[in-house]
């Protein structure tokens, strides 16, 4: 018999999800895990671990300081070929002009300049 658990993770829940499916697999629960951008499987360590926060695709990201009009739209996160890192391509737009950018993983500071997330496509 199958059964399927949606379990719904906000926020910070991602490590408590994480620690939830290692103690499962620990008292031998066997299950799938389907595609999930916020959790992954680190074979260094043989256990679920939350993603590295990283632009997302469909946000647009934005400075909290309005003084500096900044705001990045990601449209797509690719890897590079050969070491895996992440790039997201999208648009930004500063100094009030939109224009095609890519930004690689050693620029995404959440605590930096990224201020807020929204959903959809701003016009500028």
């Amino acid at each position: 018999m199958t059964e399927h658990l949606n379990i719904p993770v906000q926020g910070t829940d991602v490590q408590r999800l994480a620690d939830a499916l290692n103690a499962a697999r620990l008292v031998g629960i066997q299950f799938e895990l389907g595609p999930n951008p916020h959790i992954e499987w680190d074979s260094d360590a043989s256990k679920f671990v939350p993603s590295a926060p990283f632009f997302q695709p469909g946000h647009t990201y934005a400075d909290l300081d309005p003084a500096y009009d900044w705001r990045f739209r990601c449209d797509i996160v690719t890897t590079h070929p050969e070491n895996g890192e992440r790039t997201a391509l999208g648009w930004r737009f500063f100094k009030g002009t939109w224009e095609p950018i890519a930004y690689g993983e050693d620029e995404y500071d959440l605590h930096g300049f990224v201020g807020t997330t929204v959903q959809g496509a701003p016009r500028g």
